[in-house]
């Protein structure tokens, strides 16, 4: 398996991978990732693929965020991740992570936002403490998410985060 970033000839194979990979979210995840491919707001927007034997079997979208009255931040937030069901917990979507904060360190990213299992993505450091608001109203407010990727403490950012507009709609949160 190799990583790569995405380039515009894999949102076809993206789309496939996350209807695949969500069973009943399928259609608005993957409509989510083709969005976000093509969306100039998602911009700067780092999307890198997992390639085995010629098929896109992960993905991961890293798109530019905002956070009101923190214009001093670069932030970016990780939506979506998807690894084909057969590759799962084989290792696919933590090289996915793992590479996209190598690249985002190297673009100078301050932090990277997330929602989702807490369980799971602690393990590369995410946590819950931080004074950002989600951009709709969350179910599962513990699963609201930051890791920091510089050395300055950066927990006394506030405010609301702005996604691209792809992201910005309620039916993602």
């Amino acid at each position: 398996m190799r990583i790569r970033e995405a380039v515009p000839e894999d949102v076809e194979s993206i789309e496939k991978l996350h209807l695949a990979a969500f069973a009943e979210e399928g259609p608005v995840v993957s409509g989510l990732a083709r969005k976000l491919m093509q969306d100039e707001s998602a911009n700067p927007r780092l999307a890198f693929v997992a390639v085995s034997d010629k098929d896109v079997v992960g993905c991961v979208i890293f798109s530019s965020v905002k956070i009101t009255g923190a214009k001093e931040v670069k932030g970016f937030i990780l939506a979506p991740l998807a690894v084909v069901p057969q590759k799962q917990r084989a290792g696919v979507g933590k090289g996915l992570i793992e590479h996209g904060f190598a690249a985002l360190r190297e673009v100078g990213a301050d932090v990277i936002f997330v929602y989702g299992d807490p369980a799971y993505y602690s393990k590369f450091g995410f946590t819950a403490h931080h004074q950002v608001l989600a951009p709709f109203q969350i179910a599962h407010p513990e699963g609201w998410l930051v890791m920091y990727l510089r050395d300055r403490p950066l927990d006394f950012i506030s405010g609301k985060l702005v996604c691209a507009n792809s992201l910005n709609h309620g039916e993602h949160w």
